[in-house]
């Protein structure tokens, strides 16, 4: 009874030249037949293609594929392309109608282009919120980054940097909006930024500008201190693996002493006096790494700790460390495997 009803309105509609009405009357009930019975009589092509796929839509990827023909399918490949819906459109085109499939790409790598196109458009005429959303739309956050880096606008630059991008992208846009600006205008940004470009220009060898902004956030000179020694310690370190590493380690008289008196010399301290950070960098790289993340300065950059080591089996209380020694007796070498236990 309803059906005849609804007939006979969308009958009425088309007579009058209405036929949108009558169309929205069998998609308002869900009869996708009928609407696109109605669409591909009086709508044109693009309208019972639009039909299609709200049709192919409403069902979803995988019942579309086994419920609707392949004509249906195309056409609302055709109309997903127009609404830039590629996700939808590649969709169906893996699934069950793979010959489109070189037609999609090529409108999608189109639409990459025309979108780029626009967002040059809207940042040459200064339209940088405009520019940005089409970035966006090509999942290119980045670009949208750089730009505003290059029009000094950081804080758009942060806040992308913050939604789209992981922790080491947004530090690296708290350093370099740190350094385009004046002593007074650091004073200006919040906490977060400055000690996110204190680490970075730390890691990056940067010591002026770290002392400059330790300074002015009132980082204490006992903790300037304390970071750059370990980073001169852990710098002279990574040289010398023969301090480190059991593999590398020489047990020659007076060849270890002479190791650590070459970094004392480097680093500019005595010997007894850089030890100290150098345990205590070891300790806190062996704390971090049992932490799913680390935004510990000195974490990226002890990582040869791990890529150097010796190759170790604990057992109760003891280390068995395995070195191949090279020894000539008599003009002939030979290979002995000597195994040492060595106390923690």
């Amino acid at each position: 009874m309803v059906n005849e009803k609804r007939k006979a309105m969308s009958y009425d509609y088309i007579l009058n030249g209405n036929w949108t009405s009558a169309l929205c009357i069998w998609q308002q009930a869900g009869q996708w037949a009928e609407a696109y019975r109605v669409a591909k009589a009086s709508g044109g092509i693009l309208n019972h293609e639009q039909t299609a796929y709200l049709w192919a839509r409403s069902l979803g990827i995988e019942a579309a594929i086994s419920s609707l023909g392949q004509e249906l399918l195309v056409e609302a490949i055709n109309f997903s392309v127009t609404r830039s819906d590629f996700e939808f459109a590649f969709g169906l085109c893996h699934r069950g109608v793979v010959h489109r499939l070189q037609f999609v790409q090529q409108k999608y790598a189109e639409n990459l282009a025309e979108k780029r196109r626009l967002a040059e458009e809207f940042k040459q005429r200064g339209e940088f919120q405009a520019a940005e959303e089409q970035y966006m739309l090509v999942d290119d956050w980045t670009a949208a980054v750089n730009m505003y880096q290059q029009m000094g606008r950081w804080s758009d630059a942060y806040r992308l940097a913050q939604t789209f991008g992981d922790e080491s992208a947004r530090k690296q846009i708290s350093y370099l909006w740190a350094k385009s600006l004046d002593v007074e205008a650091i004073k200006l940004l919040t906490q977060q930024v400055i000690d996110e470009a204190i680490n970075v220009s730390l890691n990056n060898g940067d010591f002026n500008f770290f002392l400059d902004l330790c300074h002015m956030s009132g980082v204490v000179d006992h903790q300037i201190h304390h970071s750059l020694e370990e980073e001169n310690v852990q710098q002279a370190m990574k040289n010398r693996p023969e301090l480190y590493n059991d593999w590398l380690r020489s047990y020659k008289p007076g060849a270890t002493d002479a190791l650590w008196s070459s970094v004392a010399e480097e680093v500019g301290e005595p010997v007894d006096v850089i030890k100290k950070p150098w345990v205590r960098l070891k300790r806190k790289f062996r704390d971090e790494k049992k932490k799913p993340e680390s935004d510990w300065a000195f974490f990226d950059r002890l990582k040869f700790l791990d890529e150097n080591s010796g190759a170790e089996v604990d057992t109760d209380n003891a280390k068995i460390l395995h070195h191949f020694d090279i020894i000539d007796f008599s003009g002939a070498t030979e290979i002995f495997k000597i195994s040492t236990s060595v106390n923690e």
